[in-house]
């Protein structure tokens, strides 16, 4: 599917912060959130998809 073309990383922190969300209230729901996207914002793959989506080719995520 779609979603399984995307980044590694960035589905794994999706997953995480949706799974723990749902079992908390919102603040410690949106921390999780903004510690995910802390986490993805520094990524090589993060790099990557920019990179590619410039070049206007796929990204080759390597899920790091």
């Amino acid at each position: 599917t779609a979603i399984c073309g995307n980044a590694p990383l960035s589905i794994r922190q999706v997953k995480k912060a949706v799974n723990f969300g749902i079992q908390s209230d919102l603040k410690t729901g949106l921390m999780q959130e903004l510690d995910a996207y802390d986490r993805v914002y520094v990524s090589q793959d993060r790099r990557e998809g920019v990179r590619a989506f410039n070049e206007k080719r796929q990204p080759e995520f390597k899920g790091a």
